[in-house]
């Protein structure tokens, strides 16, 4: 099987790059691991594929946003291009489990279900989950219900590359809700116990050992690249508190119990037991 992880780092952050290519080492995964130059917000010039202001997902992204979403869009088109059947993305700030490379392979070849993506991290989030599906070493999958934070580290298919290129030729809506969003019709599973963590959900035993740049993200915090964004008209806000509060009317009246009644879960992915544990809650 031929499967390349593609990590996203941007050209100016080694720091994070050597993070990636030391953990790969130990696991012995080196060889299949490539590096993507991620964009830069920064220095990027206007990328005509995002189009703000059409009454979409979001109004606005700021440019860390867009630029987040270029970069793991150029890992989908490289995919194709090299003909892979699958790829694993991650970003430069995970801890990825020593059980990685076998979590994948059991996804591969046991998935009951063709799938189009699989979330292979876990952050501390509540979210609706689908019944059990086994794929073998104490593993399953559970389809995702609900839209889920992060796109730290995920598995995709060709058929979900494939889908994620055509789907995002025009953009405005954050990558982690684009990707996981279970009302575009892909399929979408998640693994539990989960196989990676971003560096700030983690209470790794050595997290006080890496470096200060792994463990902040300048997406959220540099103003440059973070500046105030607009929530859009009046009538595009009450549109979206609308749909927001059916959405939580009908979990109330049927939809969890049902959910329940059915097998599936109303909860956080596990991480694997040598991730340690979540830092806090959402």
């Amino acid at each position: 099987m031929t499967l390349n992880y593609l990590y996203i780092n941007l050209d100016r952050v080694p720091e994070r790059a050597e993070f990636m290519e030391q953990q790969f080492k130990r696991m012995g995964l080196s060889g299949q691991l490539k590096r993507v130059s991620a964009t830069d917000a920064l220095t990027m010039p206007p990328e005509p594929r995002y189009q703000p202001h059409r009454w979409g997902p979001r109004w606005e992204l700021s440019k860390s946003e867009v630029a987040c979403f270029i970069s793991h869009r150029r890992c989908w088109e490289k995919m194709l291009a090299d003909d892979l059947d699958h790829i694993v993305v991650l970003e430069d700030d995970v801890f990825v489990s020593e059980e990685l490379g076998a979590a994948v392979e059991d996804i591969i070849s046991h998935s009951p279900k063709d799938f189009d993506v699989v979330k292979l991290d876990g952050v501390p989030q509540v979210c609706l989950y689908g019944k059990i599906m086994p794929v073998g070493g104490g593993r399953h999958l559970r389809e995702v219900l609900q839209v889920s934070a992060s796109a730290a580290c995920y598995l995709v298919s060709r058929r979900g590359a494939e889908r994620l290129v055509v789907e995002s030729e025009q953009f405005c809506d954050h990558l982690d809700d684009f990707i996981f969003n279970p009302a575009s019709g892909r399929t979408i599973l998640q693994l539990d116990p989960a196989v990676a963590v971003q560096a700030i959900w983690s209470e790794q035993p050595n997290i006080e050992t890496i470096g200060e740049t792994v463990k902040t993200s300048e997406r959220t915090q540099d103003p440059k690249i973070n500046p105030q964004k607009s929530k859009g008209p009046v009538l595009y806000r009450l549109l979206k508190d609308l749909k927001r509060n059916a959405r939580k009317l009908s979990r109330k009246l049927y939809r969890d119990r049902a959910l329940l009644a059915s097998g599936g879960l109303i909860g956080t992915p596990r991480l694997a037991a040598d991730l340690g544990q979540y830092k806090k809650p959402f």
